[in-house]
């Protein structure tokens, strides 16, 4: 079976070694979507395809960079990027997964050329943050899908949090006290466009309160769906069974009737900011399902896991 790109990069291939076709007489609009959905079939096909001429260099060589990955040492790394790559590779970039969260301050100037920027992930591991991350988030207007550690991006409880009005998908990486429900409850309230949350670390029964509060309309009006998700099936089903068990007829006021609540297993840390792909589906799009598989009783109004 020949795959698409290796089709195409037969079918265009450059005048002077046995060409197919030398000079391929198809609409530029049409062509540059051939070679477009041959990158993004398979990615690792764009090295040869950016070879076949100049002007599909042109088109494909921004699609090298809609996702970028950040670690240490990322100064030089991103300063060349951004001064040496043409602009419409920087306009590309969709995707920013920071591994290293010190080199946060090492994308301060990379990030007002990114404007186009809709998902972030950045890991908790490491010393923390740093101050400037409430300025970052707020240079990224199209910003819609956020993976990050609410206490290590907002240790000061007296720091201003941002508003960021198009964030529809949020994901939070620590395990949360109760105690810090005021404070979770003014932060998400920076969001008025959050339909989805996810906890990491959870079980309902524990934070009864937290979870309460997350799910009240006045604190989060658009929210469709609240996850409470683990690292693998094993853990959902079993979590979900302990919670059968231990509360086999909840009151009406416990978060556990609310039918936006979902147990949902992940598989990267980073998923919740994974950019869309075909064939690819993110604990989101299976709550989205389990919401609406609830709504329509097709799953017992109590059920809570996605493997009901």
């Amino acid at each position: 079976m020949m795959y698409l790109g290796s089709f195409v990069q037969t079918f265009f291939r450059p005048a002077g070694q046995g060409t197919i076709i030398g000079n391929p007489r198809l609409p530029l609009e049409l062509e540059r979507e051939i070679f477009e959905l041959a990158a993004l079939a398979n990615r690792r096909d764009i090295p040869a395809l950016l070879r076949v001429a100049h002007h599909v260099c042109d088109w494909i060589e921004p699609l090298l960079y809609t996702s970028i990955e950040i670690n240490k040492p990322s100064a030089v790394v991103l300063h060349n990027l951004q001064h040496t790559r043409p602009p419409p590779c920087i306009a590309a970039v969709r995707q920013i997964i920071v591994y290293e969260p010190d080199a946060i301050l090492d994308l301060a100037s990379f990030l007002s050329c990114c404007v186009r920027v809709t998902h972030v992930a950045i890991t908790p591991v490491g010393s923390g943050y740093g101050q400037g991350l409430p300025l970052l988030l707020q240079k990224l207007p199209r910003l819609q899908r956020l993976v990050l550690s609410f206490t290590h991006a907002f240790p000061d409880e007296s720091e201003a949090y941002p508003h960021l009005p198009h964030v529809t998908h949020l994901e939070l990486l620590d395990e949360l006290a109760p105690t810090q429900t005021t404070r979770l409850a003014a932060f998400v309230g920076g969001f008025p466009a959050l339909t989805h949350l996810a906890l990491n670390h959870h079980s309902p029964a524990a934070e009864d309160a937290l979870l309460t509060a997350l799910l009240n309309r006045r604190t989060c009006p658009q929210l469709r769906v609240l996850c409470c998700i683990s690292p693998g099936e094993t853990e959902v089903r079993a979590l979900a069974m302990l919670l059968e068990l231990k509360y086999p007829s909840p009151p009406s006021t416990s978060p556990l009737r609310d039918r936006r609540l979902v147990l949902v297993d992940y598989g990267w840390w980073f998923e919740g900011a994974m950019l869309p792909a075909a064939g690819r589906k993110t604990y989101w799009d299976k709550a989205d399902v389990f919401v609406e598989r609830k709504a329509r009783g097709d799953v017992e109004p109590l059920a809570l896991s996605v493997f009901s």
